[in-house]
Order: structure tokens, then C-alpha cells, then sequence
């Protein structure tokens, strides 16, 4: 899922810089059908700009959080045992100084 918020969020951003005129002949077309005149102005192009680099940074941001989540959930030594519920410390120290005799104390479900 975060996977695809961050596909979209990223081609939002790049929408945002690199389509500005098809972006504001859509706005354009929005306002005359409501009646308001609308006009180009430095700061529409600055926010523009502004939303569409923000808009890949968490693109960027979400995209590293998920490849972590998913990491984290595929290694079993992510502080899990082997039966996904999370390791006392004691049941840690003795992995950490035996995996062997941790693994074959603790059998797969």
C-alpha cells in the first residue's frame, strides 16, 4: 500500500514541474467555468514548484519506509523469533550467544 501512495505522490511531483502548463490550462478552465479570472502569477508558479518537490521527497520518504517495513518483517533476526512474537531479552542474549540451541528450543509452528 505504500508502495502505491508513494508511485502517486511521485507522479503527482513530477506533474507538478514538468506539466505547469497543462496544469494551468486546467485551473484556467476550472475558474472560467465558476465565473473567476484567473492569472499566471509568480507565486502559483512558485507553490507549484514548492508542492511537486514536497510531493517526491515523501514520495522518496515513504518509499525507504516501506522497503524498511518490508525488510524488517522478512529477517528473522529483526527482534522476532520465529514464531512472529517479539523476544524477551533473555530469550535475545541466549540467541545471541547460541542460535543453534535458541532455534531448537523454540520449534516452528
Amino acid at each position: 500500500m505504500l508502495f502505491l501512495i508513494a508511485a502517486l505522490l511521485f507522479a503527482f511531483g513530477l506533474v507538478q514541474l514538468f506539466c505547469k502548463d497543462a496544469m494551468w490550462a486546467s485551473r484556467d478552465s476550472s475558474n472560467r467555468r465558476r465565473g473567476v479570472k484567473s492569472e499566471r502569477t509568480p507565486e502559483w508558479e512558485l507553490s507549484t514548484t514548492a508542492f511537486g518537490c514536497l510531493s517526491i521527497v515523501m514520495a522518496v520518504v515513504l518509499l525507504f519506509t516501506a522497503f524498511a517495513d518490508a525488510n524488517a518483517k522478512n529477517n528473522p533476526m529483526s527482534g522476532t523469533s520465529v514464531d512472529g512474537r517479539q523476544l524477551t531479552q533473555e530469550e535475545a542474549r541466549q540467541l545471541d550467544k547460541d542460535p543453534n540451541a535458541f532455534f531448537n528450543s523454540h520449534p516452528r509452528r
